[in-house]
């Protein structure tokens, strides 16, 4: 692969490290594959679609890669040019892996490109997209204003879809929103407190314990009674874990 470097396309590079990372495997960072592969996708930037993009840097990511500063230069460029194609997927993905990464202020138009994204197709964001975005976007220390589209759009969303949200992304979710300042619209944290009652038995110490500190963090006084003790029942249950 190092030898012939130069002659992978965008989409033979972002499966290729997506199946490095898959199988855990992490080159040192001074590897000559790294090298001669960062140079090869730096240069071919423009023709990484979306899904490459976001494949290529959840690789990276996973692998405990930080790009090289062209090579991010170039990927956040093609990420605005091809903004218009990013599948809320995509667009999760991309954030996380920039998130987890360090990346606290993402290029303007990047952040611009993807929330105006995001907001025009929240309507088919799943729980775990909804989860991830704004997970990564209180890693980041984004905080969209209280009256955002994008807000708006994905509080609509997640109140839509709370049947389908599992403990993770119902104590993600929640935790991002309150490291971003916003509290949950009235409908929303009915939802929210309903599911995790009918998922209570599922939820790990971590999502207990989160769940009730953003919520707490949110000013909450009183949760719903029949939260309340689902998550007492399932943290004494759960104790010695």
């Amino acid at each position: 692969a190092t030898a012939t470097a130069g002659a992978f396309r965008p989409q033979n590079i972002a499966n290729f490290f997506w199946a490095l990372a898959k199988m855990g495997i992490k080159p040192p960072a001074s590897s000559a594959l790294l090298e001669a592969m960062q140079r090869q996708a730096t240069a071919t930037a423009g023709a990484f679609d979306p899904q490459n993009v976001a494949n290529f840097f959840t690789a990276l990511e996973k692998m405990g890669v930080t790009p090289e500063a062209g090579l991010a230069a170039a990927m956040q460029k093609q990420a605005v040019a091809r903004a218009g194609e990013f599948q809320p997927q995509n667009v999760a993905n991309f954030f996380t892996a920039l998130a987890k990464m360090g990346v606290k202020t993402p290029d303007a138009g990047l952040l611009e490109a993807m929330q105006a994204r995001a907001t025009a197709t929240a309507g088919a964001f799943r729980p775990q997209n909804i989860a991830n975005f704004f997970w990564a976007l209180a890693k980041m220390g984004i905080k969209p204003p209280a009256s955002s589209a994008l807000l708006e759009a994905m509080q609509r969303q997640a109140t839509a879809t709370a049947g389908a949200f599992d403990p993770q992304n119902v104590a993600n979710f929640f935790t991002a929103l309150e490291k971003m300042g916003v509290t949950p619209e009235a409908g929303l944290a009915a939802a929210m407190q309903k599911q995790a009652v009918a998922r209570a038995g599922e939820f790990q110490p971590q999502n207990v314990a989160n769940f009730f500190t953003a919520l707490a963090k949110m000013g909450v006084k009183t949760p719903d009674a029949g939260l309340l003790e689902a998550m007492q029942a399932r943290a004494t249950a759960t104790a010695g874990a």
